[in-house]
């Protein structure tokens, strides 16, 4: 089997199933040839992506991370050294931690190749001689983003309102009409 690194993006966008990429996520995730690693890491930023960006149930988004621990994943390890030279890379290529803790794992363990939709990880991996690929063509990406003008608020105040009217809907649906109103549908601060 060939190794392949997986980056969270690949997962999410699977398990979102009426996601514009997700069957060829899926069907990249399901392809035998491959023996897929990541991260321990990984499982938690899948739950944050489903909740906090997704608005995905906290019992939902739960059990579909912890799911990772039970799947053919394999998870690499992460030394303190790995986690110092990660920490550098972060700074050199603007990475978030567990994409540059990805490469390092690549790195570590001989895997030759990575999977994300993270260009700016693509071109970090590569600049480090891991091939990368992104299963996402241009016809998924068009999708993507009008499905994300649909079902994605705008990033900053909307989605931090929503996330307020979603926790008030479910302790007092009543007080949640009122901050909706009052926000002019999650659009402004009351």
């Amino acid at each position: 089997m060939l190794k392949k690194a997986l980056d969270t993006n690949i997962i999410v966008y699977s398990i979102l199933e009426d996601h514009p990429a997700s069957q060829v996520c899926d069907s990249l995730i399901r392809d035998r040839r491959y023996s897929f690693y990541t991260t321990a890491l990984t499982p938690f930023e899948v739950y944050f992506v489903l909740r906090r960006i997704y608005g995905v149930e906290r019992e939902e988004a739960s059990s579909k991370a912890l799911s990772l621990f039970k799947s053919p994943l394999s998870f690499t390890e992460i030394r303190p050294q790995d986690a110092k030279v990660a920490l550098k890379r972060c700074v050199d290529y603007d990475l978030d931690v567990n994409d540059s803790l990805l490469i390092q794992a690549c790195l570590n363990a001989g895997i030759p190749s990575l999977a994300s939709d993270d260009r700016r990880l693509l071109r970090a991996s590569e600049v480090e001689g891991i091939h990368s690929q992104s299963p996402i063509q241009k016809e998924h990406r068009e999708k993507m983003q009008q499905w994300e003008k649909e079902k994605l608020l705008l990033s900053g105040l909307p989605r931090i309102l929503k996330r307020i009217y979603t926790w008030l809907e479910r302790i007092n649906p009543q007080v949640a009409q009122q901050f909706f109103e009052s926000t002019g549908d999650l659009r402004h601060l009351p």
